[in-house]
């Protein structure tokens, strides 16, 4: 990393026909740990965000955290307790924004980011989601959500995770209990809505922030679902 872009380990020599001007642009380590390139990657990835995955409707977004006496558990067998982490986050939003359609049939499309730090860098694994306020429908029909209740949502996200970790055995059945006794408002959810339509690069920007360089970063799911797709790939 100390030697990414240096002109001795290499360099694409870049010349005008027009005025004749030459300039070397040295080439980059590619390292996933490297700061330039992953602030790089983070970029390219906001772009396709912005100008390709984004449907002309308004988004909201999520924050899914988990209480302390639950992340401990996610340490060992990270990558997979991690990904179990991300897809029930997901569903559990899907299934929200499902029903306050009124039950319509069709799909929220859903871009996820998977955090493990906080903002003093310690071990904290949560989900920041983006998702249209609303579900797609057959025929390219939208459908605008209804009122959708926090504390329903909270205890949804509580109930489906402790399900999950249990199912999986990573959590115990009777430490699960005691665990939904102690959070009787469910785990925390957090959002706001952000219109895509009046700024094309607020939900870039915002995915860039979310995932730091160097992190286990984005991990996006699927967003603008057609008709009868899976949410999750």
């Amino acid at each position: 990393m100390a030697e990414c872009g240096r002109l001795r380990h290499g360099f694409a020599l870049l010349h005008c026909d027009h005025c004749g001007h030459a300039i070397a642009r040295p080439f980059s380590c590619k390292q996933r740990a490297c700061p330039s390139c992953a602030q790089r990657r983070l970029l390219d990835f906001r772009h396709r965000v912005t100008h390709k995955l984004l449907a002309g409707v308004r988004h909201r977004h999520w924050v899914f955290t988990l209480p302390t006496c639950l992340r401990g558990f996610l340490r060992t067998g990270r990558r997979r307790r991690l990904d179990l982490l991300l897809k029930v986050a997901a569903h559990t939003l899907r299934d929200a924004l499902r029903e306050a359609c009124r039950g319509a049939p069709g799909e929220p499309g859903i871009i996820a980011v998977l955090h493990t730090t906080g903002n003093r860098l310690n071990w904290n694994p949560h989900v920041h989601m983006i998702a249209t306020d609303g579900c797609f429908g057959a025929g390219d029909t939208y459908q605008v959500c209804g009122f959708l209740p926090y504390s329903d949502l909270n205890h949804r996200w509580q109930r489906n995770l402790l399900t999950a970790l249990v199912d999986a055995e990573i959590i115990p059945a009777g430490f699960a209990a005691r665990v939904a006794t102690w959070y009787p408002k469910g785990f925390i959810t957090h959002s706001h809505t952000k219109d895509h339509r009046r700024d094309p690069d607020v939900m870039g920007r915002l995915l860039v922030s979310a995932a730091p360089p160097g992190g286990r970063g984005a991990h996006p799911l699927s967003t603008r679902p057609q008709h009868g797709d899976p949410l999750l790939s």
